[in-house]
């Protein structure tokens, strides 16, 4: 499965403020390879029924918190751009919690465009990012609009943490900016994000 789908996933079902983040609960959940196939299998599901779907056919793909962080924990991990150490999700009613571990040392090594350089030059090492925000998806597009950020302990401004996820996205291959209005990857229409779960409608 192509990374761009996962941060699909993220950017959808993801979606300077002073008030702190929630911790992160699923990131802290045990991790089964039972989920992680489960998931996998799944987005299969999803990524064959696309080239095959006829007018007026649609299906929808449920998916459950533990199966999404499992997988990215234990499958997605392999792919990704090394930058990116670990990803987890907390979902939310239409909102999502992202929690990271960004290695910006890799970051900086191909880093594109003036600001993300500048963020990449800014840091180095591995840091957690937490990004709290809403969902905005439907009509084939989504995206992942930040309320709140945090920088390890630190709160930072929407708008950055916004340039730190499309600098890391678009280290992905092939490249996604999870922060701009994006289409969906194999015809899906929408996602919907409720606690705990995800629906993918295709």
């Amino acid at each position: 499965m192509k990374a761009s789908f996962a941060f699909a996933i993220l950017l959808v079902a993801l979606g300077g403020a002073s008030t702190p983040l929630p911790g992160a609960d699923a990131a802290r959940r045990a991790l089964s390879s039972f989920d992680a196939d489960s998931c996998e299998n799944k987005l299969n599901r999803i990524k064959a029924f696309a080239p095959v779907k006829k007018a007026g056919a649609s299906q929808t793909v449920y998916f459950t918190e533990d199966e999404l962080n499992a997988w990215l924990a234990l499958r997605f991990k392999l792919r990704a751009h090394p930058c990116l150490k670990d990803l987890a999700v907390e979902l939310e009613d239409g909102q999502a919690l992202v929690t990271a571990a960004i290695d910006f040392n890799r970051l900086r090594e191909d880093a594109d465009g003036v600001l993300p350089k500048i963020i990449a030059f800014m840091f180095s090492g591995v840091h957690t990012i937490s990004a709290h925000g809403k969902v905005v998806s439907g009509d084939g597009k989504g995206m992942f609009d930040v309320d709140r950020a945090r920088f390890d302990n630190v709160v930072i401004p929407g708008y950055l943490m916004n340039e730190i996820l499309s600098a890391v996205g678009l280290r992905q291959s092939p490249p996604v900016d999870p922060s701009k209005l994006s289409p969906l990857p194999f015809g899906l229409d929408r996602m919907d994000v409720r606690k705990g779960s995800l629906l993918a409608y295709q």
